[in-house]
């Protein structure tokens, strides 16, 4: 059963974290490269019917996925088995030279001990019941000192943010693209441990949209990533420009053509002359929606197929650790943008030039 945790501004549920020794070997072993029950049996102490539960269990939680006799892992395994092989190697525990030369030769390399696994569970079920470090900040899940040696400490830390939120998201994550996602924000996705799933249809429609009403309205400043628009968000976001509200949005090409063009062609017109306003359009694809104030942050994903944003799920949190991922994911974004003027002339300038190359 969950229990409580204080993320300052109330009291939300924790999800237990279900990873014991023997799924932990798993997942490292398939971390490496897809493997039959057989390659399993060979590099762990567990007996084929054993691994049969533990893959199944796996499957189950969306972290392996089975393709005919091998077994692999999914996106969110992947990170999982990063993060327990983070710890593994601060214990010293990790690959060695032997293994190494193993490896080249196509052979699977022994995982670590079943003792050193068993130590790492006892760790992650000590700092979960202990309430005192569930603070928020994948950091701070196992504070420094715990182990008595800072490195295990930190990575313990994001291991157990890293499971709790795959716990509490997985389904989320695994039918959406992460294709949008850099490397360095996938690996911190812990910090969103103390978010909430919200879904705008039928009777939840009103309610999201008013959360994310909210969230606008009460922004001392708004940082932005998106690709469509609607009439009703620009109009939010264009009465807190005109209260002195500092907005910065990166959008597509494509949108930056559609808010040239009516409904929105009049109010961008009258926004312009606000210097708190910043358009910038994104060099790079654009799939996810992102919204970070001081206050909060708003985080959705394109579907599975990466052709289509999907405006009914969106994560939102208020905890300061989310809102930090949320300011370097924008970062990140802001590098692979320019201005929308400069874009604007380099766009005329090209029709132009594309224009004169016909001519002749």
């Amino acid at each position: 059963m969950d229990h409580p945790t204080n993320t300052g501004n109330e009291t939300r549920p924790v999800p237990t974290i279900h990873l014991d020794a023997a799924e932990m070997a798993i997942l490292l072993l398939l971390g490496r490269r897809p493997a039959t029950l057989a390659d399993l049996a060979h590099s762990t102490w567990l007996d084929p019917s054993q691994l049969y539960l533990v893959l199944g269990r796996l499957v189950h939680r969306w972290l392996a996925e089975q393709s005919g006799a091998h077994y692999g892992l999914t996106r969110s395994g992947m990170l999982l088995s990063s993060k327990i092989r983070a710890v593994v190697d601060a214990m010293g525990e990790g690959q060695g030279s032997d293994d190494e030369k193993r490896a080249r030769r196509g052979e699977s390399p022994p995982g670590p001990t079943r003792d050193t696994l068993e130590r790492v569970e006892d760790l992650l079920k000590e700092a979960y019941w202990n309430p005192a470090h569930l603070s928020g900040a994948s950091s701070a899940v196992i504070p420094v000192g715990e182990t008595g040696n800072t490195r295990i400490d930190q990575e313990l830390g994001d291991l157990s943010a890293m499971a709790m939120t795959m716990e509490k998201f997985i389904d989320f994550f695994e039918s959406h693209s992460l294709e949008g996602v850099p490397q360095e924000a996938l690996d911190s996705l812990g910090d969103l441990l103390h978010a909430e799933l919200t879904c705008d249809i039928s009777l939840n429609f009103l309610h999201g949209w008013s959360q994310y009403r909210r969230i606008i309205e009460e922004a001392q400043w708004v940082h932005g990533v998106s690709s469509f628009a609607t009439p009703d968000i620009a109009e939010v976001i264009g009465k807190r420009v005109l209260g002195g509200v500092r907005v910065v949005l990166i959008i597509t090409p494509d949108l930056a053509d559609t808010i040239l063009k009516e409904p929105y062609l009049e109010m961008a017109r009258d926004l312009w002359r606000y210097r708190n306003l910043k358009f910038r359009v994104s060099r790079i694809p654009v799939r996810i929606g992102l919204t970070v104030t001081d206050k909060a942050l708003s985080f959705g994903l394109f579907t599975r197929s990466g052709q289509t944003y999907d405006a009914v799920y969106d994560l939102v949190s208020r905890s300061p650790e989310s809102l930090l991922w949320g300011e370097r994911l924008f970062a990140y974004y802001r590098e692979h943008s320019d201005p929308l003027p400069g874009y604007m002339i380099k766009s005329a300038l090209s029709s132009f030039l594309r224009g004169d190359i016909q001519e002749k």
